[in-house]
């Protein structure tokens, strides 16, 4: 693999990704592209940003089936949920504010997104601080697999 596989697709498999979402994400990835300093600049307003968003990890938590999650697309009045990593996250007030638009998180809505979040190639502070904010619980499945 080279540095710039292992940079921008870590962990990816072949397998678990159509070349739909891979291409997708590499554009999402490449219009992300800035120089370090601005990149600090941005999280830094991005976690103050969020302020304005209820922290939902603070509310109860709950089992989902992967039924209930995919009701959960965010069409017709229902919630929008994403699956990350087993865990459910609700980001329905939070879809209009992504910094490239709702589309890719209406992509993945009531699905997991597990990959396609790993091979966007956003900072893991995305991952640790700002995705936690939207935590509403965990999906129950003898099948699922973390990538």
């Amino acid at each position: 693999m080279t540095e710039i596989q292992e940079t921008f697709l870590p962990n990816f498999s072949a397998n678990a990704l159509s070349f739909g979402e891979l291409t997708s994400s590499l554009k999402y990835t490449a219009k992300s592209m800035m120089h370090p300093a601005e990149v600090v600049h941005k999280l830094a307003r991005d976690v103050e940003n969020f302020a304005r968003f209820p922290d939902k990890s603070q509310g109860p938590q709950r089992e989902y089936s992967w039924e209930e999650v995919a009701k959960c697309d965010g069409e017709d009045g229902h919630a929008l949920f994403i699956v990350f990593e087993g865990s459910v996250y609700d980001i329905t007030e939070f879809a209009d504010f992504h910094p490239v638009g709702p589309k890719p998180l209406k992509l993945h809505a009531g699905q997991d997104a597990t990959v396609a979040m790993r091979v966007s190639g956003m900072p893991k502070m995305v991952f640790d601080v700002l995705l936690k904010r939207f935590l509403v619980g965990w999906i129950v499945s003898t099948h699922y697999l973390f990538y």
